[in-house]
């Protein structure tokens, strides 16, 4: 008998969304003070451009992303117990939820990517589970950690980087 789970990471969705936004929003807000208040910047039409598109377009790929996390919440929770790992993620967009014996994995495969996070993939037979898919929640994502429990748990298993 066990004494209780080998990993467990718990992350509140709606927490999650703010942070992203309490990162973009002062910035956008800076930028268009500075636009308005620095007569410089409001005669230049290339700034004044810029910041409409790029800061409009922004805003609406946040809102489209997580207003809905904001709204409804959840908990995204990876967990390691019993030989298996059950990953709950109430929003696709922060990857998959699955469930999968720890003996049905073939490999690991970590995608390093010299631009931004790299990607953790567990591969059972027939199917690559991508864990940390989408690129802002990296910070948060538990992939590493993951990843070290089940070589721990599973010494046989191996881990490939590309």
């Amino acid at each position: 008998m066990q004494g209780g789970p080998d990993f467990v990471h718990e992350l509140d969705v709606r927490w999650f969304a703010f942070r992203e936004w309490a990162i973009f929003l002062p910035i956008f807000l800076v930028l268009v003070a500075a636009t308005i208040f620095v007569p410089e910047l409001s005669r230049a039409p290339v700034w004044v451009w810029g910041i409409s598109i790029i800061g409009g377009l922004n805003l609406i790929v946040y809102g489209y992303f997580f207003i809905p996390m904001l709204v409804r919440g959840g908990r995204y929770r990876a967990i390691i117990e019993n030989g298996r790992l059950r990953v709950d993620c109430p929003f696709e967009k922060l990857g998959p939820s699955f469930e999968i014996g720890l003996d049905e994995i073939e490999k690991l495969v970590v995608r390093e990517n010299s631009e931004g996070p790299d990607n953790h993939e567990i591969h059972p037979p027939g199917q690559i589970l991508v864990l940390d898919s989408f690129r802002s929640a990296n910070w948060l994502h538990p992939a590493k950690d993951i990843f070290v429990t089940i070589q721990r748990l599973r010494p046989n298993i191996p881990l490939i980087k590309s």
